[in-house]
């Protein structure tokens, strides 16, 4: 569903969603961290350099690609934007995104 949001395929994560896809499954893995966060001993703090930080749940990353079809799809459907990942939450991800754009 992460990857379908990433490239604005809303059609796609509206079909996952209605045959019963999890709106709070995680993206994990270091592919999915920022580089600091990849290392051994991950840092305790991060400054969210990476080439595709956007959180951990499929509601952050709609948030972050700016598509609002999916986030609201997600929300109706359960996604709570109130958890809170491994680093933060999904208004700390977005903002940090914006600040560095």
């Amino acid at each position: 569903m992460h990857f379908a949001i990433a490239y604005e395929n809303s059609k796609l994560v509206r079909k996952l969603v209605e045959i019963g896809a999890d709106v709070h499954q995680r993206a994990n893995g270091k592919f999915f961290m920022p580089i600091d966060q990849q290392w051994p001993i991950p840092r305790a703090k991060t400054n969210f350099e990476g080439l595709s930080y956007f959180g951990e749940y499929p509601l952050t990353w709609a948030a972050c690609c700016d598509d609002e079809p999916s986030y609201n799809l997600l929300v109706k459907h359960g996604a709570d934007p109130n958890l809170q990942d491994t680093l933060e939450t999904i208004f700390c991800t977005c903002l940090s995104s914006e600040i560095n754009l």
